[in-house]
């Protein structure tokens, strides 16, 4: 058995020489023989090492982790939860953020449905009120508060809102008996007349300020027929 490889001697060489290298074949099967056992041995060597390792930590780590689910699965009961002491603290606090989460969500739906309930309400009565009022009164009270300044209009935003005679002669700095005239005149100058003049009075405020809140805050409508519209709506 042989290797040959091509070289030059020298840079003058015009071709290249051949050095070959001859062993006898029984030499190169012994060789070849030697080869293969000392390969064959570091592979096993490797496998006992890998199976060594293996066989450590199975038994170092993985075997107790085993052991303790095992263990806590017998004590869940008998369907196999696993029970962990430590965590009940937690599933406690846990359980108690649900039913305030799911008690909250219940008031809130109390909520609404009690907010629905005042909007129908506030419907009812607001389309009761313009079947009270006729349209023509309406367009008077409207060009006559329309005329009114500003102070003449804060007494009538307290007639509305309920605040009595003394409170708001203490705010405006009058006399009583001042007040009473006001709301006489008050009641004069925007057209009301006959019985339940408070009441009147707010039923048309309140018709008023719903229509500015629909417009924008813009003023209500000032000619008869736009108001017999607001009033019919």
């Amino acid at each position: 058995m042989g290797l040959s490889q091509p070289f030059m001697a020298a840079s003058g060489d015009i071709e290249p020489h051949a050095l070959t290298v001859l062993i006898p074949k029984r030499d190169y099967g012994r060789l070849l023989l030697k080869s293969k056992l000392e390969i064959g041995g570091l592979l096993m060597l490797l496998v006992f090492f890998g199976g060594a390792c293996c066989l450590f930590y199975t038994r170092r780590y993985f075997r107790p982790i085993l052991e303790d689910i095992d263990h806590v699965t017998e004590i869940g009961g008998d369907e196999g939860q696993p029970f962990f002491e430590e965590l009940l603290p937690l599933s406690t606090k846990l359980r108690d953020h649900e039913q305030t989460i799911t008690d909250l969500e219940t008031e809130k739906q109390d909520l609404q449905g009690q907010m629905e309930q005042v909007e129908a309400n506030a419907k009812r009565l607001a389309q009761k009120r313009k079947d009270e009022i006729d349209p023509e009164e309406y367009h008077v009270f409207l060009s006559s508060y329309q005329k009114l300044g500003a102070e003449s209009r804060a007494v009538i935003d307290a007639m509305v809102d309920g605040v009595s005679a003394q409170v708001l002669a203490e705010q405006l700095g009058k006399k009583m008996s001042t007040v009473y005239s006001y709301r006489r005149d008050i009641y004069e100058k925007v057209g009301i007349q006959g019985e339940n003049k408070l009441q009147q009075l707010r039923v048309r405020v309140s018709l008023m300020r719903r229509e500015q809140t629909e417009y924008g805050g813009s003023p209500a409508p000032s000619n008869g027929e736009n108001a017999g519209q607001a009033v019919n709506r």
